[in-house]
């Protein structure tokens, strides 16, 4: 017997106040499914952001997760693991790491087609922040072209948009595992983490993570993330009410987000969305969701509050394509796919 969604939704609602509020209005089995892989994602980004001593410490880190991700008897292995994290961790974490083994016995009790999916795409994304965390330079990690950003993007949000379209395919098998569909979801997951980015540069500088080498750049970049995240969502299936929800608030509450961010940068801190403004938005969003055009109309809204379309910005470099981030991946889009990501 599993803990269940309440147990995740008690450290969800811990770590990330917005994508847990996304995710409780799942039905289940998505609920669990959904809940724990992202807790276990979060497990991943707490190896990867904890300020370790040495980068040696954070490989062994690293690779005892992914050791117990892969084999259930290892898992009983993570009981104690909060000791041998440095200090300094948030509280939300540190509860996540407490129940690390709870959380792996749990991913390794669930259908073996689903626990497979969620093994692979984790391990992608630890890889990939193992290959930015050997990055780092003097503690600090700094990403120097749009290029890099939408790698780190990737592995750090692609992959779970990835996640989530192979989830949902296993319950409304209508939404397709098509390159457009993984195209799109990738995109998604670019979006939301480049408003991430750009609403947390401020304290993450603070910290030597130096993400964002222009922010005109990389938010500009961020309207055809957002243009394809849209795409994916008036392509889901009516049948799916709850994760069309689910997608339309993340969106929608990720446009907001980013209008946000431009005034962290300018009052130097990390700014968040009004809860007056967030409730307002959900309602907005709510009374759309059925109605592709009303979806399309609130969307065209947020694109004239942020100045969109910019001009050429349809117009991609093509730059040679970086063989590693295959070697990381491992997954079904090929390197053409990839190369429409910007990566």
């Amino acid at each position: 017997m599993t803990a269940g969604g309440e147990f995740y939704q008690a450290h969800l609602d811990r770590v990330s106040r917005s994508f847990a509020f996304c995710i409780r209005q799942l039905p289940e089995p998505l609920h669990e499914w959904v809940g724990l892989s992202y807790l276990l994602c979060r497990v991943v980004d707490t190896i990867e952001d904890s300020p370790w001593r040495s980068s040696a410490e954070q490989m062994r880190a690293f690779a005892k997760f992914d050791q117990a991700l892969r084999a259930r008897s290892l898992a009983q292995g993570l009981t104690d693991w909060m000791q041998e994290f440095p200090a300094g961790i948030a509280a939300g974490e540190q509860a996540l790491l407490r129940d690390a083994a709870v959380l792996l016995n749990d991913f390794h009790a669930f259908p073996a087609q689903v626990h497979e999916i969620i093994r692979e795409i984790i391990l992608s994304m630890s890889r990939g922040m193992q290959h930015f965390s050997l990055q780092r330079k003097n503690g600090s990690l700094r990403l120097g072209t749009l290029a890099e950003v939408n790698q780190y993007c990737f592995f750090v949000a692609g992959v779970v948009g990835e996640l989530l379209v192979k989830l949902i395919n296993k319950v409304e098998p209508s939404l397709l595992l098509s390159e457009a569909n993984l195209l799109r979801a990738h995109h998604f997951g670019l979006f939301l983490q480049k408003v991430n980015l750009l609403k947390d540069q401020v304290g993450d500088e603070r910290h030597g993570r130096h993400l964002i080498p222009s922010r005109e750049v990389v938010e500009d970049s961020s309207e055809r993330n957002a243009d394809e995240a849209l795409a994916f969502l008036l392509d889901l299936p009516k049948e799916q009410p709850e994760f069309r929800r689910f997608c339309a608030w993340s969106l929608f509450l990720g446009l907001e987000a980013l209008s946000v961010a431009r005034q962290s940068i300018f009052q130097n801190k990390v700014l968040k969305v009004p809860r007056a403004e967030m409730e307002a938005l959900l309602v907005a969003v709510e009374n759309a969701l059925s109605d592709d055009g009303a979806l399309r109309g609130l969307f065209q809204g947020f694109a004239a509050k942020l100045g969109w379309p910019k001009v050429g910005l349809g117009v991609r470099k093509s730059v040679e394509f970086p063989q590693w981030l295959l070697q990381l991946y491992r997954g079904p889009l090929d390197s053409r796919s990839l190369a429409e990501l910007g990566v």
